[in-house]
């Protein structure tokens, strides 16, 4: 709150600018929803810890190319929302993957696993 002196001085309080959101966490995807030959489908959520103020870019690389491939790089999480999916393409069944998630020089890791036989 800004005082009568601050007031009459001319002084301002300057607002508090809104938390930068952060990662929260990283839910993969069922192996069942995940068979070989499976393209741009939902592999994981990324959870931020509050609101994007505005649309925010979120890194996501596999740590097996060979098995998944993460569809452009990462995800975009849209402004004034906390989640968005990991759109993913398997190559190959019976996979374990390690998704590295960054945000910033915040990362976080979660396993995938891709399920058993082809798309059917």
């Amino acid at each position: 709150m800004v005082g009568l002196l601050d007031r009459l001085l001319g002084r301002t309080k300057k607002p508090t600018p809104p938390a930068t959101p952060q990662l929260a966490s990283v839910e993969v995807a069922a192996p069942t929803a995940l068979p070989e030959g499976a393209n741009d489908v939902p592999g994981a959520t990324v959870q931020l810890t509050a609101a994007a103020t505005a649309d925010t870019f979120v890194t996501v690389t596999s740590g097996d190319p060979t098995a998944l491939v993460v569809t452009g790089g990462g995800v975009t999480v849209p402004a004034a929302q906390t989640s968005a999916s990991v759109v993913v393409s398997v190559l190959r069944a019976d996979a374990s993957v390690t998704l590295a998630v960054t945000l910033g020089t915040q990362t976080l890791e979660a396993t995938l696993v891709t399920g058993s036989g082809p798309a059917g």
